[in-house]
C-alpha cells in the first residue's frame, strides 16, 4: 500500500475504537444514572468524568473522526450496501448518523451543559422511549465496530483463535448487559 492507501485505510478504520469509547461512555452514564436514581449522587462522577482534560481531548478527536466517517459512509453508501450482510449495514448506518450527535450530547452538553439540559436528559433517559435509543446507541455500534477491529488486526497479520466466536460472544455479552443495566434492573 501506498501512502495514500495507508491513510484512507487508517480514516476508515479508526471509527470502530471511537464507538467503542462512546458505548463505553454511555454505559458508564447508565450505570451511575442508574445509582443516582435510587437516591445517590453517581450521576455526577460522569460529569466529572467527562470534564477531565484527558476525556475531553479524546471527545474533540472522537467527534471528528466520527464526523469524518459520516461523511465517507454517505458518500459510499451504495458500496456499503453491496458489501456488508444486512445487520453490519444497519448497524454501521445508524452508527454513522447518530454517534456524532451522542457525541455531542455526552461529551460537551451534559458536562458542560447547565443543571436543567441535564435534568431533562435524565428525564428523557427514564422514559421507556429514551431508553430504546440510548440502549440501540451502545449495542449497535459494538456489533459494527468489533467486526472492523476484526478486520483491521487480520491487516496486520495477527490472527486469534475462534475470533468469530470471540467477537460474537463479546458483542452478546455487551448487549445484554446494557439490557439488563436500562431495563431489568
Amino acid at each position: 500500500m501506498n501512502k495514500q492507501q495507508k491513510l484512507l485505510f487508517y480514516i476508515r478504520e479508526t471509527p470502530a475504537f471511537f464507538l467503542i469509547w462512546l458505548s463505553m461512555l454511555l454505559l458508564y452514564a447508565a450505570i451511575c444514572s442508574y445509582t443516582n436514581q435510587m437516591g445517590q449522587d453517581e450521576f455526577y462522577r460522569v460529569i466529572f468524568f467527562l470534564r477531565n482534560n484527558l476525556v475531553v481531548a479524546i471527545n474533540v478527536v472522537a467527534l471528528l473522526i466520527l464526523s469524518i466517517h459520516l461523511i465517507i459512509w454517505i458518500k459510499d453508501l451504495s458500496k456499503n450496501c453491496r458489501n456488508l450482510s444486512k445487520l453490519m449495514f444497519f448497524c454501521g448506518t445508524w452508527a454513522a448518523i447518530f454517534a456524532p450527535i451522542m457525541m455531542v450530547i455526552v461529551g460537551y452538553i451534559i458536562p458542560f451543559g447547565n443543571v436543567a439540559e441535564r435534568s431533562y436528559l435524565l428525564k428523557l433517559m427514564g422514559t421507556m422511549h429514551g431508553k430504546i435509543i440510548f440502549c440501540l446507541m451502545i449495542i449497535l455500534p459494538i456489533w459494527y465496530a468489533l467486526p472492523r477491529i476484526l478486520e483491521t488486526i487480520h491487516t496486520f497479520n495477527i490472527h486469534p483463535k475462534r475470533e468469530k466466536m470471540l467477537i460474537l460472544v463479546l458483542a452478546f455479552a455487551w448487549s445484554a448487559h446494557a439490557i439488563y443495566l436500562l431495563f431489568v434492573r
